[in-house]
């Protein structure tokens, strides 16, 4: 980052037109974190929250609401439905499906202009370009391709690719 932490992230969410927040263990120990979702909360930012707590039992989960120093995120988030995606496996799993809608849901709500017109479309198709899948061969296709010293690399090369589907595809 270029600037000051505390610049880039009030020049972020000063523009932003929600947050969306990943509660986990380590979300609910950063200063950073909370310190964004309460400027959030106290400017009037829609907050769209996420559960990313993997495996942890309910009662571990209610431990962080209950300890003083990891509860204000759920304070914030109090009342708004989230997306719980505990136990899910990224892809066709259908608590992941669930979670992914219900975070969809959420952004339509709150920022609908952002949205595509039919969400289940978007999120079944969201969940295609998630899915994992074997990258050797891409990264072979790369290497025949690349040219020492040329700008971008591996990243850029993946990146635009991602981008170019994401817009004929999700947005075309």
């Amino acid at each position: 980052m270029k600037t000051n932490i505390y610049d880039g992230m009030t020049f972020g969410l000063t523009r932003s037109s929600a947050l969306i927040v990943c509660l986990s263990p380590k979300y609910l120990v950063s200063p950073n974190c909370v310190r964004e979702l309460e400027y959030a909360a106290d400017s009037g930012i829609p907050i769209i929250p996420v559960y990313m707590f993997g495996d942890m039992t309910i009662e571990q989960v209610k431990s962080y609401k209950r300890e003083p120093s990891t509860a204000k995120p759920f304070l914030l988030t109090a009342g708004i439905l989230y997306g719980d995606f505990k136990g899910a496996v990224k892809g066709n799993d259908p608590t992941w499906s669930s979670a992914l809608e219900t975070v969809f849901r959420q952004i339509e709500s709150k920022v609908p202009k952002y949205m595509p017109k039919s969400v289940v479309g978007f999120v079944s198709k969201l969940q295609e370009w998630l899915n994992p899948f074997d990258s050797k061969n891409v990264v072979a296709d790369y290497a025949k391709e690349f040219v020492g010293g040329t700008e971008g690399g591996l990243w850029t090369w993946c990146i635009s690719g991602q981008l170019e589907w994401m817009e004929s595809t999700l947005f075309g």
